[in-house]
């Protein structure tokens, strides 16, 4: 039982790399997307972009610190929101908007590694896909927040098109990677907790045997040493009986040096497994 909570421990670690992993990735897209809108003159998606990225920053924080209780709620109630944002900011000609589909991908991945349950993960759906309609029926095709021109409506709708597919591709790949080594090292981690156990059991199985020993078969020629060692202490004892007796007194040694060395080679033995 004194296994289980490090057992636990290890698996929420584990758990938490793989959700910054994910974080990392999301990252590094806005962090590319930021510097291409201000390349582009887009000050103020740019801007959106990057408090987005900061906003999941410390999210991401308080998960690698171990406070993974509601990670999932802040990340949906923060992405969402500024998504449809930068889509109102950028217009829907700019493709934008697609960023809200990797949030679906991404839902079968967080659902096993946080353990959402029908509530948390009915929250994500609803958040998400209200989200993508508000951005589809709400925001006009074109910006009425900064000046965008044809030109840049189809280098921004092309790039952020590949983008999203890559990033779902990548949020697939890694989470279906990432169990699949998550389930192996678990296995490992099985199989040799498993090995020192018997280990452990051939180690007590040998150590009983030397109780046994200790207790019985050490007993009988001991008794035998003290028996005639006290006849010799007796007096009038004849020549023939003391002969005798010594002879006993070796037999019983003897017996005694046999078991004592069987016991010291069980005891080496135990040693080394």
């Amino acid at each position: 039982m004194a296994t289980l909570p490090g057992k636990f421990i290890e698996e929420n670690k584990e758990k938490s790399k793989r959700t910054l992993r994910f974080g990392a990735i999301a990252l590094f897209v806005m962090l590319l997307n930021a510097t291409l809108d201000f390349i582009r003159g887009l000050h103020i998606s740019g801007i959106l972009v990057l408090m987005l990225a900061f906003c999941l920053s410390i999210i991401l924080w308080f998960i690698y610190n171990g406070y993974t209780k509601g990670a999932i709620t802040a990340i949906v109630l923060i992405v969402n929101p500024f998504l449809v944002m930068i889509a109102c900011a950028e217009g829907l000609n700019s493709g934008g908007y697609l960023f809200i589909l990797p949030l679906l991908f991404a839902l079968a991945f967080l659902m096993n590694n946080m353990r959402l349950n029908v509530s948390g993960m009915a929250l994500y759906l609803f958040v998400t896909i209200l989200s993508f309609c508000i951005c589809i029926f709400l925001c006009s095709n074109t910006s009425n927040w900064q000046h965008i021109s044809s030109k840049q409506y189809s280098d921004m709708f092309k790039i952020n098109s590949i983008l999203v597919v890559c990033l779902c591709a990548v949020f697939a790949f890694t989470g279906s990677y990432f169990e699949k080594k998550y389930e192996a090292a678990l296995m490992k981690a099985k199989n040799k907790a498993e090995f020192q156990e018997n280990k452990i059991k051939g180690q007590n199985a040998n150590l009983q045997q030397i109780a046994f020993l200790n207790a019985h078969i050490v007993r009988s020629p001991l008794s035998n040493i003290m028996a005639l060692t006290s006849l010799i202490n007796k007096e009038n004892i004849p020549d023939a009986c003391d002969k005798e007796i010594m002879e006993h007194l070796q037999k019983s040694a003897q017996q005694l040096d046999n078991v004592i060395k069987e016991i010291v080679a069980m005891a080496n033995n135990n040693g080394k497994k």
